[in-house]
């Protein structure tokens, strides 16, 4: 009941034009002026990319060279031992946290990491809220 009481109180309020005094808060907000929005390529993340590779020598070094010229660093870097895929060439999951990197350097690196011949598939990547 004085929920109810509150709520109808501010109803009468609004309708008889004394907003002014009751919603102070969210008539202040009116006048304030807009805020700009950062466009996404711009936002900083840490992330998480899993890619699956050929298990053969220099993956790794063309991996983390595309990631090096894009200005990315990586945090931490995992490899699993290789697996025979379907026909029957080994590969291998590599895992790697990155330090904060801006989305707009990671689509780039992206698209170059789908181009390499000894990634299989596309790389997942996956941005870490901190």
């Amino acid at each position: 009941m004085p929920t109810a009481s509150a709520v109808m109180a501010d109803i009468v309020d609004y309708t008889a034009g004394r907003a002014e005094r009751t919603f102070q808060a969210i008539l202040r907000n009116r006048t304030a002026q807009p805020l700009d929005v950062l466009p996404q390529e711009a936002s900083e993340h840490r992330f998480y990319i899993r890619c699956i590779v050929d298990d053969r020598p220099h993956v790794l070094a063309d991996v983390t060279d595309i990631l090096g010229r894009h200005q990315i660093s990586i945090s931490s870097l995992h490899q699993d031992e290789p697996v025979d895929d379907a026909s029957g060439d080994p590969t291998a999951r590599l895992v790697m946290m990155t330090h904060r990197a801006d989305e707009g350097r990671m689509r780039l690196a992206d698209a170059e990491l789908g181009q390499l011949d000894c990634v299989r598939g596309d790389c997942l990547r996956l941005p870490v809220a901190e």
